[in-house]
């Protein structure tokens, strides 16, 4: 009998402790978005940039990449490559300088909506037509109370391999 009743305890303390951890692990929907990305017109052997836009809600920010401290989760974002297109160049701006209440240092983020220019590469092998890059976005979001858990949205950069 005794038994029964600890483990009955001992389930209710892992949810009351789940119920205390699930709010701040949890992300919000719509914390972080993604514009589309607008098809990429690229010559076989050349290189075409684009621009990944990314809108950070009100009251929320992200890491900078690089981010001010080793310590923090720094935006970054990769592509999967393939045999006729591959990313080659991600170029991240400067961070804001932003300081939490009692903080003693500066933190880099960004905030509101901003681009991440990116170049892609076609093989000078690469056959006309469309083909698709798998692109990965993460982040962790943060407000001047929390940080959210970390994240990675997932999201298509469509090529389109024209003539020379």
């Amino acid at each position: 009998m005794r038994r029964g009743l600890g483990v009955g305890i001992g389930i209710l303390v892992l949810a009351g402790i789940a119920g205390v951890i699930a709010p701040v692990a949890s992300q919000p929907p719509n914390v972080v978005r993604l514009e589309p990305v607008e098809t990429l017109d690229v010559a076989p052997g050349a290189a075409a940039e684009t621009e990944v836009r990314i809108t950070v809600a009100d009251d929320f920010h992200v890491q900078a990449n690089p981010a001010a401290n080793e310590f923090l989760i720094p935006l970054t974002l990769d592509f999967e490559t393939t045999a006729d297109l591959e990313v080659d160049d991600i170029h991240y701006p400067p961070g804001e300088r932003y300081r939490l209440q009692g903080a003693d240092e500066d933190l880099l983020v960004y905030g509101g909506t901003f681009g991440l220019p990116v170049t892609a590469r076609a093989a000078a092998t690469a056959p006309e037509g469309v083909t698709t890059l798998r692109g990965r976005l993460r982040y962790q979001a943060c407000d001047d109370k929390i940080c959210l858990a970390p994240a990675t949205l997932t999201f298509d950069l469509t090529a389109r391999v024209t003539a020379p």
